[in-house]
């Protein structure tokens, strides 16, 4: 169901994500637990997918490894699930890439880095702490 989020924070040492609802009570997210794939493993064509530094302070590097050409998109979402920034949305080799994520124009903050393409999709947390 939808609910209404009255407070949202990260607890560091466990990795969680601690989510208050407006009369609905609080629910925790482990974010180790984010990152799936919904495909099957014969089609997982994002083998890897990496944020460095992370937490971080104003700009992320984001890298993935796919193991063929396809159309790769590269988003980042901020905790309400809206689309911050597009890193990449085309077609690109087998191999590493890596993509800059500049966050100086945005709050600090829980984001979420999503690679999806046709067959497989990826998503990491990755958190930005200004000082």
């Amino acid at each position: 169901p939808n609910l209404v989020c009255t407070d949202l924070a990260y607890h560091t040492p466990q990795n969680l994500l601690v989510v208050a609802t407006f009369g609905r009570g609080m629910y925790r997210i482990n974010l180790d637990d984010v990152i799936s794939g919904n495909s099957e493993p014969n089609d997982n064509l994002i083998v890897e997918l990496k944020a460095f530094p992370n937490p971080f302070s104003d700009n992320s590097t984001i890298s993935i490894t796919t193991v063929k050409k396809d159309f790769f998109s590269v988003a980042i979402l901020d905790a309400s699930g809206r689309v911050v920034k597009i890193l990449n949305h085309s077609e690109l080799l087998e191999g590493t890439h890596q993509f800059h994520f500049d966050a100086n124009s945005l709050p600090s903050g829980l984001y979420f880095c999503y690679v999806t393409n046709p067959y497989s999709k990826l998503n990491k947390a990755i958190k930005l702490m200004k000082y």
